[in-house]
């Protein structure tokens, strides 16, 4: 999800096992293009906890895709976006 979205996941029959969770830049502009990237080695340290930390063990969640929520800048002046692996777990 491009930085500015909403990342939103849902499991109706299950709840939600987060993998991975990447806040940054590790690919060039063909993902989530964007005119200000100036760096494509980045990323949150926090952005998998912060993921976890909201949408583990739930049905649904919603994440707003911002340096705020996502723990900070990793990269200024950098058009980043969200990576999320996670699958659904039935109990």
């Amino acid at each position: 999800v491009c930085e500015g979205g909403k990342l939103e996941l849902r499991c109706p029959d299950g709840k939600i096992s987060i993998h991975e969770a990447v806040f940054g830049r590790t690919e060039g502009g063909n993902v989530c293009p964007h005119p200000q990237i100036k760096s494509t080695d980045c990323q949150s340290a926090s952005s998998l906890t912060v993921v976890r930390s909201k949408c583990d063990g739930q049905k649904s969640c919603s994440i707003t895709v911002s340096n705020g929520v996502l723990g900070g800048d990793p990269c200024p002046g950098t058009y980043k976006y969200l990576e999320v692996t996670f699958t659904c777990v039935v109990q």
